[in-house]
């Protein structure tokens, strides 16, 4: 059963490379200095950022294939440039499947790459709550990567952190400081059976410094989706 969340982006034609190439570095070229440091304050350059999500699922239907949910997480507060797609309980590349998880990465509309989990069940479970963390991080130079970490889930155990969901794409970016987890809740979502979903939040965003130390955490509780079930009368 294919849904409305569906990505139908595709970069098409042998000319795609250098499209995306050049997208990049337009985008590197503009970044321009860091902006997430107080005027006065000096902090070393964000080069790792970590989303922690939180997805309650309430009664899914697996022979429905819902629900079905995405998310997006970007290198700058646009999806111009290099972002991820997450996608829970579909997979839509190279064609739409059932269940399971796949990590796409784009370059604005130009498919990047795409990594599937080797586990392909559908939700089934009420009351499932869903754990994971959305990483992006330039681990050297001139290179940008995408990853799922820490999952847990009933569905499909543990996830994410053993390479199957990663993604490195060239990218000639020196920091992160563009990020804006705004971006990431106002382009996640529940894209298909919202109302088979209790909760779904950005909990916690940490940002992190080469060296890997961690150079700021933000709690606030940023809610994409709640629903509430209807009192019987």
């Amino acid at each position: 059963m294919q849904t409305a969340g569906s990505v139908g982006r595709r970069g098409t034609g042998g000319s795609w490379l250098w499209a995306v190439m050049g997208t990049l570095a337009v985008l590197g070229m503009t970044a321009g200095a860091p902006a997430f440091a107080e005027e006065g304050e000096e902090q070393p350059p964000i080069t790792r950022v970590e989303e922690d999500w939180v997805l309650d699922i309430g009664a899914p239907d697996p022979n429905t294939d819902s629900p079905q949910i995405i998310n997006v997480i970007s290198y700058c507060g646009c999806i111009t440039g290099a972002h991820a797609v997450f996608e829970l309980n579909h997979r839509t590349l190279p064609t739409y499947n059932a269940g399971g998880m796949q990590l796409q990465t784009w370059i604005s509309e130009y498919l990047y790459d795409s990594r599937v989990y080797p586990r392909y069940e559908k939700l089934d479970t009420a009351d499932e709550e869903i754990r994971y963390t959305l990483s992006m991080a330039l681990p050297y130079s001139d290179w940008l990567r995408f990853e799922v970490k820490n999952g847990t889930s009933n569905t499909w155990g543990a996830f994410g952190g053993q390479g199957y969901l990663r993604s490195t794409m060239w990218a000639p970016y020196a920091h992160l400081e563009h990020y804006d987890p705004a971006l990431s809740a106002k382009n996640s979502r529940i894209a298909f059976a919202a109302h088979r979903v209790k909760k779904f939040a950005l909990k916690e965003v940490r940002y992190y410094a080469a060296d890997g130390s961690l150079i700021k955490t933000d709690q606030t509780e940023r809610v994409v989706h709640a629903h509430e079930a209807q009192a019987a009368e």
